[in-house]
């Protein structure tokens, strides 16, 4: 048995000692070339016999140190399993762990690993204790019928006639004309009834045209009028020219149109377009099945915002200690890409977060009995590329079933997705642990606390 020894160099970092004695690896050794002899089919001799001294030769390198390697390894992972070792990474090799294998040469080994350690930590906040806001929101009156408006607009039926003002679902007509000097140029380019939906159109320039009337102008940037448009697409769609053509890049826009969607009438036809499978006929039974859809989507997303809460609680309860300096070393070592700068960057903070995080994560997994199966990350994906197709594919069969094997093929990208899948499931256990402080707030109050939840919710 290799003989193991650990010098502790500070909290955070140690040396590992492995000590290979020759004959801790000779018997693997012989074996291996025997089989290698008596496999071998090398011209010039039987097949079988080919001496062990060309064996040897050929192949004595090789094997001494494959056999010398996989008993550092698993002398190495039953130390660390016995002591209780949580390390980041992998063990750094010394620069005099360099050797030059020979079959014949009955070399003892000594091998030095640094290793970057975590110091054991109690896990704190996972229990009723630590009570925690947990927000129920509210379906206001107020609330339901802005929503259900939205759909109206989004299922409108036509355009409302004489608009003479400008609201934010509106589309507008402008006339375009290429200004030089803060005027209208002359021979430029000028285009008629040129349509853009507000929703389009760049916040601050729509900030100006809500609110505004027919005949009135802005001048701003012809490219920058719709964010999502590239030039190209500006040039031969908005102004109608080749792109030999120089043109200005400012322009005025003359309001001379506005078309706003006509709201759909709260009718069975409206309804049954939001509820196909449901028995909707008329506007008591249609308030109460989207208050219920709301209720069941504002659920969702209250619990969403308290893992969100639980998440913070613990890494701000459980301030655990890195091997910083180790860290960096290894990054530096197995990344040829990194340089000491990307040390200074929020990436670096962030991956430390993130290590902390699974650290906690794990030791809260390990408490629970919490565990993620194969089968748990493919159904993960299976959800997710249904909801890419929108649920217009079989959920199960040789198709579906394909594409998950292909994005699971990667072993990173399997990885990735095991630990989503672990991290739900610790956040949902953690949820029916830790206490709750329920507090009954309006969507826009919620809103207010969390600024990217969204805001409408698309009935089923």
């Amino acid at each position: 048995m290799p003989a193991i020894s650990r010098d502790i160099i500070s909290e955070t970092s140690s040396i590992i000692k492995v000590a290979v004695a020759n004959a801790d690896y000779a018997p693997k050794v012989k074996l291996k070339l025997r089989e290698f002899q008596s496999q071998s089919n090398i011209k010039g001799f039987r097949p079988g016999q080919t001496p062990m001294s060309f064996i040897k030769k050929r192949f004595g390198a090789t094997v001494v140190m494959e056999a010398v390697e996989e008993i550092v390894r698993e002398s190495m992972g039953n130390y660390f399993k016995e002591e209780k070792l949580v390390y980041l990474a992998q063990p750094l090799p010394s620069e005099n762990n360099m050797y030059r294998y020979d079959a014949d040469s009955n070399q003892d080994y000594n091998f030095e690993f640094e290793l970057g350690i975590v110091p054991s930590f109690e896990l704190k906040g996972a229990t009723l204790d630590n009570v925690l806001p947990f927000y129920d929101i509210i379906i206001d009156e107020e609330f339901l019928n802005g929503e259900i408006d939205k759909l109206r607009k989004r299922f409108s039926t036509g355009f409302e006639e004489d608009i003479t003002d400008v609201q934010e679902e509106d589309l507008i007509f402008c006339r375009l004309d290429e200004l030089e000097n803060g005027a209208v140029k002359y021979k430029g380019i000028n285009r008629e009834e040129v349509p853009f939906f507000l929703r389009d159109v760049n916040p601050e320039l729509k900030a100006q045209l809500v609110g505004a009337k027919v005949g009135d102008t802005f001048d701003t940037n012809i490219y920058t009028v719709e964010p999502k448009r590239d030039r190209e697409f500006v040039r031969k769609h908005f102004l109608q020219t080749n792109s030999k053509h120089a043109v200005n890049e400012t322009f005025r826009l003359t309001i001379s149109r506005v078309q706003r969607p006509k709201k759909a009438e709260m009718s069975e036809e409206f309804f049954n377009r939001l509820f196909p499978n449901e028995a909707v006929t008329d506007l008591d039974a249609f308030q109460e099945k989207m208050r219920g859809e709301m209720q069941k989507a504002y659920k969702q997303l209250s619990m969403q915002k308290f893992y969100g809460t639980i998440y913070d609680s613990l890494m701000d309860n459980n301030q655990i200690t890195l091997p910083i300096e180790f860290l960096q070393k290894w990054l530096l070592f197995t990344n040829k890409q990194v340089t000491s700068e990307f040390f200074e960057t929020e990436q670096f903070k962030a991956m430390q977060n993130d290590i902390r995080w699974g650290l906690l994560r794990d030791r809260i997994a390990a408490q629970f009995s919490l565990e993620v199966s194969r089968e748990d990350v493919e159904d993960a994906v299976r959800v997710e590329i249904l909801r890419y197709f929108n649920y217009q594919i079989p959920p199960y069969g040789e198709y579906i079933n394909g594409m998950i094997n292909r994005v699971l093929a990667d072993k990173q990208e399997f990885q990735r997705r095991y630990e989503a899948v672990l991290d739900e499931r610790v956040l949902e256990r953690l949820s029916e642990e830790i206490g709750k402080d329920v507090k009954t707030v309006t969507k826009a109050e919620f809103d207010a606390l969390s600024p990217n939840a969204p805001s409408e919710i698309a009935a089923a």
